[in-house]
Order: C-alpha cells, then sequence, then structure tokens
C-alpha cells in the first residue's frame, strides 16, 4: 500500500512529500523494506494521502512563519531598546 512520508518537522530540512511503499501497518507503525518505523517522529510523519500530507506541510510552514514573524518583532524591540538608551549622567 502507498503512504505519503513527510520531513517537515524539523526547522532546518526543507519541505518534501516522499511517496513510499508499506508493507504492513499498524496504528503506530509502517514497515518499508523489512524495518519497522513510527508513523509519527519528531522528523517524519506517514499519511494515507497526497492531500493530507500537503495540508500538515502547509500548517507547518505557516507554523514556521509565525514563528519567524515574532522572532523578528522580539529581536526589533530589543534594537529599539538598544538605540534609546541614553548614557547616564
Amino acid at each position: 500500500m502507498k503512504k505519503y512520508k513527510t520531513n517537515a518537522c524539523s526547522w532546518s530540512i526543507t519541505a518534501k512529500i516522499e511517496e513510499v511503499e508499506v508493507e504492513r501497518e499498524t496504528e503506530s507503525s509502517v514497515w518499508i523494506k523489512g524495518r519497522r518505523n513510527a508513523k509519527v517522529t519528531e522528523f517524519d510523519m506517514y499519511f494515507d494521502t497526497w492531500d493530507d500530507a500537503h495540508a500538515y506541510l502547509k500548517k507547518k510552514c505557516d507554523e514556521k512563519v509565525a514563528y519567524a514573524r515574532n522572532q523578528v518583532s522580539v529581536q526589533e524591540s530589543d534594537r529599539n531598546k538598544v538605540w534609546g538608551m541614553v548614557k547616564p549622567g
């Protein structure tokens, strides 16, 4: 059976969807080429359809963008505090 593997959980890896052939499946694992893989890990996730995998990647990308925007806001605030400092006395 076909499954769709994503790797977008990591912040440093470019998102992609890979079609994989699964030999066997349980609620928490899939077997590929005789090796057991967890369906959900810190790095990889397996989905039944390409559309489900794509929706997951879109959500993760939106989360990454929101996080980055927040970090920019925090850094700009810190920068403004530094630029606004006045030498005492």
